[in-house]
């Protein structure tokens, strides 16, 4: 059985924490989880399952108002939904950050994109343009990176929450934001 002190030190951690994520919170700081580490619990999660339709519905109840006034169904692509999903619920409020589009989510963000592709970091937000046409097509977040590579999560990749592996000098990668 603990002594009385000990109690006492263990709240007075706990206090501590609490009053750090309070901090945090009122700065906006991503305080549940980091954008990936929140993400890989959706990885497989097919589009059609139970998972997926809550992320879209999640999407259109929660993100007002919903851009272009549009309400994403089951069938719409859906990989910037689901980065809205993550980065809603991981607690970035930043202005025009939510979109369910892949284009429209990077023009949105283009004060977050940074000057060189190849220097993301963990939850950074990666765009990709897959046709080579100058138009962003898909995007995801960045869980980790090594010396040559992005490791991403991503919605929709195959009908499906999924991850990859890219060079960071690929040129299917037409931006990296920093949110």
């Amino acid at each position: 059985m603990r002594s009385p002190t000990n109690f006492r030190q263990a709240d007075s951690r706990f206090y501590s924490l609490l009053q750090e994520l309070e901090v945090q919170h009122e700065k906006g700081v991503v305080y549940m989880s980091s954008y990936s580490e929140f993400a890989k619990q959706f990885i497989g999660t097919r589009r059609g399952s139970r998972k997926h339709k809550n992320i879209i519905d999640f999407y259109n109840a929660n993100i007002k108002p919903l851009p272009r006034g549009y309400r994403v169904s089951y069938l719409d692509s859906w990989c910037a939904t689901f980065v809205s999903y993550i980065l809603f619920n991981c607690g970035c409020r930043k202005k025009g950050v939510y979109e369910c589009g892949a284009e429209r989510m990077k023009r949105n963000m283009k004060k977050y994109l940074l000057e060189d592709k190849t220097k993301g970091k963990k939850d950074c937000i990666i765009f990709f343009d897959w046709q080579g046409g100058g138009w962003c097509d898909h995007v995801g977040i960045i869980d980790h990176v090594d010396s040559k590579y992005y490791y991403t999560i991503e919605g929709n990749k195959s009908k499906m929450v999924g991850t990859r592996k890219i060079l960071k000098t690929s040129k299917y990668i037409s931006g990296v934001a920093r949110v």
